[in-house]
């Protein structure tokens, strides 16, 4: 990630992912996020792109943590971004990440 954080994940077969893992640093401080397996997949036309939503408490939690994933060709390479909103580390902002097999 471009903190020097982690992400880790793994797409199923059935264009989910599983076990997605994020640790990350802001302001000074860390955080990290598993979101539970088995979390659908949303892509686009081109079946190439795909977005995690996690937000605490529910959609009206007071916190929301959004993961858009791009594959590129190899599939061995993803990168993308991670958005977060009102989150207690990093506050309201935007970082980017690059992970490959």
């Amino acid at each position: 990630m471009s903190q020097g954080g982690t992400i880790a994940f793994t797409v199923s077969a059935r264009q989910r992912i599983t076990a997605l893992r994020i640790d990350y640093g802001c302001g000074g401080g860390t955080g990290s996020l598993s979101i539970p397996a088995d979390v659908p997949l949303l892509t686009t036309s081109a079946g190439r792109a795909a977005t995690v939503t996690f937000s605490s408490d529910g959609p009206s939690g007071p916190y929301r943590i959004v993961v858009r994933f791009l594959f590129g060709a190899p599939s061995r390479v993803a990168n993308g971004t991670i958005e977060f909103t009102n989150e207690m580390v990093c506050g309201t902002r935007e970082l980017t990440w690059i992970a490959s097999r």
